[in-house]
């Protein structure tokens, strides 16, 4: 049924008769503005009491435009410690800075350093979001893990020059990614946790690639090269009844290896 949204205006399919707004974040808006009236509602009420006159008379103006005014008041920010140290980081390492700068000094490696800049700033996007979740699908693990083998192994990789700034990141990231992999079996899901420092080096990651790297959704990037795609495809047994994911294909690898 058409209804229209109770904070836009917009009109939208409702699947429920109760549904009064569009999306989320106009729901979300429209109880910021009810908490922010019902503030203001207090207040009001304090100063009446205080006074035979209400504020908005005092200076000549409506009481719809004083709401108005307290709506409108200056933005103050809150401060906020891990904030700051995501500044500080990034002051320090002032990785963005180098990276334009190695693109504008090896034009020949642009396509290079875009393969991989657009690639490892998707997989730090997953991993802050799966780091988010109660409990992980083990498959998707695998395939962040994979990714990261594939992107080491790229010839891409390879090209990069000796003072890229995230080649160690890269190694370190995909290790810990191997070993929570074995960690986690047979299992169909598990919990994933990154450290706190861990979790702020993530996100001064994310920033810096912004400047350099488009945001692409993991299922709309390849991480195998062209030219080796046909040596990476799996070969299929007929007659087998059920036959192994690729994850699971992938776990006895790294635990043969392993042991």
């Amino acid at each position: 049924m058409k209804r229209t949204c109770s904070y836009c205006e917009t009109e939208f399919d409702a699947q429920r008769k109760d549904k009064n707004y569009c999306s989320p974040s106009c729901r979300q808006q429209a109880y910021m503005m009810r908490k922010v009236k019902t503030e203001y509602s207090e207040t009001s009420t304090q100063n009446v009491n205080a006074s035979s006159e209400e504020p908005s008379s005092l200076i000549g103006i409506s009481k719809e435009a004083s709401t108005d005014i307290f709506l409108e008041r200056e933005y103050q920010p809150i401060s906020s410690a891990f904030i700051t140290r995501v500044v500080q980081m990034m002051e320090q390492r002032n990785y963005d800075y180098e990276l334009r700068t190695t693109i504008r000094e090896l034009p020949a490696l642009v396509n290079t350093l875009d393969w991989i800049n657009v690639r490892f700033r998707c997989l730090v996007e997953a991993l802050l979001t799966l780091s988010e979740r109660e409990s992980v699908a083990i498959e998707d693990l695998y395939d962040i893990s994979n990714a990261f083998t594939l992107m080491l192994e790229s010839s891409h990789y390879d090209l990069l020059p000796e003072n890229y700034p995230y080649r160690k990141t890269i190694q370190r990231l995909r290790e810990k990614l191997h070993a929570a992999c074995l960690q986690s079996g047979d299992n169909e899901s598990t919990k994933f946790r990154i450290r706190k420092e861990t979790r702020l080096e993530l996100i001064v990651i994310r920033c810096e690639l912004r400047t350099v790297a488009r945001k692409r959704p993991f299922s709309q990037l390849e991480f195998i090269e062209t030219k080796k795609q046909e040596t990476c495809k799996t070969n299929h047994h007929p007659g087998k009844k059920e036959p192994l994911k690729q994850w699971q294909i992938n776990y006895q690898k790294m635990k043969s290896k392993s042991q």
